[in-house]
């Protein structure tokens, strides 16, 4: 009985910080070694300095120019496929998108819009599954030069093209499609409403539009500190919605809503997967010549993908799927699917 109150104290204690415990990963040390250097560790003298630094390597330079044009910079998004897969920038990988999308019965004659594109790899893998045509837009540039460069190399630049757009001109597109895609990405847009119907009016009759995004759980939770800590933590401020309010916009644009589904446990399951390969990511880091740096960057990260995780564990965050149809005009419709 003594022992078990000893582990319960000593927990509750100094609950560790993220940042820590994969500095524990990567260091060697057990959880509790750290704690107990924290206890330990004494301030800095006020007047204890650093030694100059040697002047900024060209890359870091190019690094510092990047962090004022957006939140994905060259390292974050090299960061970012090390946890994710190569040209992912989150969540998913070739068997998630694969199932998640047979929903849309893609083939090689169809086109496909995929709306927040990140750096193309869902894209890539749909083209090389289905054979379908996909145009995707993505807001960061960055990603979008990267995205590309990957098609290219992987010989798929003619099925999968990627290119920049801003929300505030997205109110007319210069084609129709089979099929529109996009993966949490509606919860950054504060004109939901503008791009939806612009979707509506650029998806052919009978198509289909599949979102995956953030919802919130209720209208009370914007006023909550965990809220705020979220929204303050990301890179790209978040305007989220009910999910019955995302429905509402849906069916207001034109759409059948078909499927309305909560993928929220899924997503937890493969956060939690890829980053228990951290250790591992940081240990290859550590041989990097801008490892430090590298390794600053991927701790950031892990900050900002336990601040999304705590407010989906809480439910005040979920992730859903909605499908949505565009049925053929002047058609009678036998029922509401």
């Amino acid at each position: 009985m003594a022992t078990n109150t000893k582990k319960t104290k000593a927990q509750d204690d100094k609950k560790l910080p993220l940042k820590l415990r994969i500095k524990a990963w990567w260091e060697g040390y057990d959880e509790d070694e750290i704690a107990a250097k924290i206890k330990t560790k004494k301030p800095a003298d006020e007047g204890e300095s650093k030694p100059p630094s040697e002047e900024a390597s060209a890359e870091e330079k190019k690094e510092e120019v990047e962090e004022e044009t957006g939140p994905w910079t060259s390292m974050r998004t090299d960061v970012s496929q090390l946890i994710w897969g190569e040209g992912y920038c989150g969540p998913g990988g070739k068997q998630q998108i694969v199932g998640m999308t047979k929903l849309l019965a893609l083939n090689k004659k169809m086109t496909m819009l995929e709306v927040g594109a990140g750096m193309g790899g869902p894209a890539r893998v749909l083209a090389e599954n289905f054979g379908v045509w996909v145009e995707g837009l993505e807001q960061a540039e960055k990603m979008v030069e990267i995205g590309n460069q990957i098609s290219e190399k992987e010989g798929l630049s003619k099925k999968v093209s990627l290119k920049a757009f801003e929300e505030k001109a997205f109110d007319h597109l210069d084609r129709k499609y089979d099929r529109i895609f996009s993966k949490e990405c509606f919860f950054q847009f504060t004109q939901k409403k503008v791009i939806l119907e612009t979707l509506f009016q650029n998806l052919k009759p009978e198509g289909l539009m599949l979102i995956t995004d953030y919802t919130i759980e209720n209208e009370g939770v914007v006023g909550t500190e965990d809220y705020r800590q979220w929204r303050d933590g990301e890179y790209r401020r978040p305007y989220p919605i009910t999910k019955k309010e995302m429905e509402t916009l849906l069916k207001d644009a034109g759409f059948v809503v078909r499927i309305s589904e909560d993928i929220t446990d899924q997503y937890l399951q493969m956060i939690s997967a890829a980053w228990k390969g951290a250790d591992k990511v940081i240990a290859g880091l550590v041989q990097e010549e801008n490892g430090t740096k590298m390794i600053d960057t991927l701790l950031r990260e892990a900050e900002f993908w336990s601040r999304r995780t705590k407010m989906m564990e809480s439910g005040q965050l979920k992730l859903w799927r909605f499908l949505g149809y565009r049925r053929e005009e002047g058609a009678k419709m036998m029922s509401n699917w």
